[in-house]
């Protein structure tokens, strides 16, 4: 599918760049600058709509560009869109585009959010490592800009150390396994095409991908640099699987970096949780080297997030800063997906993916309604439902579903997760059930205070921003309603992932 001899997945992650090139040549914060955003970003959010009508979800790796970039060292810019990746783009894109219609943004802040959308789009679709590398660092450095005139320089580099030395641990993995590759074709490339063989049999879709890298015998393709794990000593396996662990928790609030995280809460919630959901999606993407080498572990991580979840969300009761309070639990639900992830089965999968992507649309929405209250006390909410009502019916909606109460989409995700963590240890789905009634209990004792009389005057927000945010609810209720049509999406991909993990176990057994 390509466009004026460019693939669409080229379109969908440069266009916004292009914006942000365009937005530069205004002079100054005009009307007409606010009105080119708008256009532009709504022309990105149709573009990744369009991608829906060509999509097959039955299949793996669609829409797939390789071409040459680096060619001495076997690194392509290559390309390739799943349902998960489809989603997320969908979800980050839809929230940067009500972002800039309701928020009057500097020009300057304008042409940083078009270029993260830009890193984001492009971290979702990169199959070749250095080329994901690319757009992760930049992501987190645009991040560093955003948040540094609210948070302070000393939060935002707290925030920026630590994800990115999390970034490079990930990095340090994906050199020592590139510079493994070619020793592990020469010395047995029988085990190579065998391994190879039993992952394109579970995704045909990346049979061109796995034999590209076997022809040159150099690549940092993300599938092909995993199948050199075998051919390592256990040592040195061990070794890299620790790293790549650490690395990929520095980009999650885990205990004790989640104050590096906490830090940016004067910020849009959405850029809290950017780090987050990259750090889930390498998981995804790197489990053939969590599954080869300690797939014990992986029951760890499950446990170390739950006890975290659990953490957090009393944390969350102790608060009287609104926005600490929700970062709280946000955290708590991030914790919890995290885990899902850990358990490696496609309803833990599913609940996981669900969850992250709901919560960035809520936390989004949140973010934005939080700006119309007078300041951040708890209090802030009192009489809110009898002076402000269409932003006491919005905050109930997005906040009701921040802790996954019905009838919102997150109690499906919460489900899923609750199902999926019940068959590694149905122990575990007690502890995350008492945390969630915490959570719930949380909420509903702080949207209780809309109820409550105040002295202080309140402003509703407009109808026009009525108008661009009722959608954001009403799709976090539909999926609460019917989320089959975006599970299906997923479903391929997880029960890829699980399958995947399956060929891993063959791996490890025949390396013994």
């Amino acid at each position: 599918m390509d466009f004026l001899g460019i693939g669409i997945l080229s379109w969908l992650t440069w266009l916004p760049f292009i914006g942000a090139i365009v937005l530069l040549l205004f002079q100054t914060d005009s009307e007409k600058t606010r009105q080119f955003a708008s256009f532009w970003s709504m022309l990105c959010l149709l573009l990744t709509l369009l991608l829906f009508h060509n999509f097959d979800a039955r299949k793996g790796l669609q829409y797939i560009e390789d071409h040459e970039w680096i060619s001495s060292i076997g690194a392509r810019y290559q390309l390739g869109m799943d349902g998960i990746s489809l989603i997320l783009i969908t979800t980050t894109t839809l929230l940067s585009s009500i972002t800039v219609f309701l928020k009057s943004h500097h020009r300057q802040q304008l042409v940083l959010l078009f270029a993260l959308q830009t890193c984001i789009t492009g971290t979702f679709l990169a199959t070749d490592f250095l080329l994901l590398y690319f757009f992760w660092i930049a992501s987190l450095l645009l991040c560093y800009f955003l948040v540094t005139p609210k948070s302070g320089h000393r939060e935002a580099t707290k925030f920026l150390l630590c994800t990115l030395s999390g970034a490079t641990a990930v990095l340090l993995v994906a050199l020592k396994l590139h510079l493994a590759f070619p020793e592990a074709i020469a010395a047995s490339p029988e085990r190579y095409e065998s391994a190879a063989r039993l992952l394109i049999s579970e995704d045909s879709s990346l049979a061109g991908l796995l034999n590209q890298a076997h022809v040159t015998g150099k690549t940092f393709n993300i599938w092909a640099i995993q199948l050199a794990i075998p051919l390592l000593s256990y040592q040195s396996q061990l070794l890299l699987f620790v790293t790549l662990l650490l690395g990929l928790a520095a980009n999650i609030p885990t205990f004790p970096l989640h104050n590096c995280f906490l830090g940016t809460q004067n910020t849009s919630f959405h850029l809290l949780l950017l780090p987050c959901i990259i750090g889930i999606y390498g998981i995804l993407r790197f489990n053939l080297i969590l599954t080869q080498v300690a797939p014990e572990v992986l029951l760890t991580v499950a446990f170390v997030s739950i006890a975290a979840a659990l953490y957090f969300t009393l944390c969350a009761t102790a608060q009287s800063d609104l926005k600490l309070l929700l970062s709280y639990l946000y955290l708590s639900q991030v914790a919890l997906a995290v885990c899902g992830v850990a358990t490696l089965n496609p309803k833990g999968l599913d609940g996981a993916l669900l969850q992250i992507n709901l919560q960035v649309l809520q936390a989004g929405g949140i973010h934005l309604l939080l700006e119309k209250l007078p300041d951040r006390k708890v209090s802030s909410f009192n009489s809110l439902a009898r002076q402000a009502p269409r932003l006491a019916v919005l905050f109930a909606v997005l906040l009701f579903g921040l802790v996954g109460l019905p009838p919102s989409g997150s109690f499906m995700a919460t489900l899923l997760l609750l199902c999926g963590i019940a068959e590694t240890q149905l122990q575990w789905a007690i502890v995350v059930g008492f945390s969630m009634a915490i959570s719930s209990g949380c909420v509903l004792r702080l949207y209780r205070r809309t109820l409550e009389t105040s002295n202080g005057k309140l402003q509703d927000i407009s109808v026009s921003e009525t108008t661009y945010l009722l959608p954001l609810a009403i799709l976090v209720i539909w999926i609460g309603i019917y989320p089959q049509k975006v599970l299906s999406y997923f479903d391929t991909a997880t029960k890829g992932i699980v399958r995947q993990a399956r060929v891993s176990t063959t791996l490890l057994q025949t390396r013994k």
